[in-house]
């Protein structure tokens, strides 16, 4: 059974974020410092252990980026829907304007093909970028797949929602085709960019931690 959308984005489980403490020179196998080995429990007496960064499991994001991506998708959405839900198209007053632009665009070598088709249907992948961006940023591991999922079928219901009460609006699949895209580049980047500090990047503000050299007693 699928689970609701709020529970997916919702923080995850505080006593799984609790920080871990870390072992110089061992390898790291929680996504915390490259050179260090995070162990559960209380912090440990021993001075060769030195608390690192908070481990987060799967990847997931620490609470304040998530809060701050929270917002940053509210935001999207209600601008998302003031663009695509307007009575009128937002760009009806500048259509002159940027065909006028495409014109000089033309004379100084731009290629024929960037039309005001084309500027309209890049407007609706941008547009879709930071949508599926922060959907795969905000979701687990798991689910990220729902990143590209949920914005197109919010741009379906867009769609019918302007064929049906929006008379001045035009549906088209082209719009699906192009947000779908948008939302699967910005999904695709964030999760590269995570699997790469999760993997091969130094904490901030970090220097390597050489082994050290563990003698015992005969």
């Amino acid at each position: 059974m699928a689970e609701p959308a709020a529970a997916l984005l919702a923080p995850p489980d505080q006593d799984a974020l609790r920080p871990r403490f870390c072992q110089p020179g061992a390898a790291s196998a929680k996504r915390c410092h490259p050179h260090d080995r995070c162990d559960d429990g209380p912090e440990p007496r021993n001075r060769r252990y030195q608390p690192c960064r908070p481990c987060h499991p799967d990847g997931l994001p620490g609470p304040r980026a998530r809060r701050a991506a929270q917002l940053l998708l509210a935001v999207l959405l209600v601008v998302i829907a003031f663009i695509t839900l307007w009575p009128s198209p937002v760009d009806e007053g500048g259509r002159s304007g940027l065909l006028l632009a495409l014109e000089r665009l033309h004379a100084r070598g731009v290629p024929q093909w960037v039309d005001y088709v084309f500027v309209e249907r890049a407007a609706n992948v941008v547009m879709f970028v930071p949508f599926g961006a922060l959907l795969a940023f905000l979701l687990p591991p798991r689910h990220r797949w729902l990143a590209v999922v949920l914005p197109a079928a919010a741009s379906v219901l867009v769609e019918v929602v302007q064929h049906v009460a929006l008379p001045r609006r035009f549906a088209s699949g082209w719009d699906v085709v192009a947000n779908s895209t948008g939302s699967l580049l910005g999904a695709v980047v964030v999760v590269a960019v995570m699997a790469i500090l999760s993997h091969g990047r130094l904490a901030p503000g970090a220097a390597p931690v050489v082994d050290p050299v563990v003698t015992r007693p005969f």
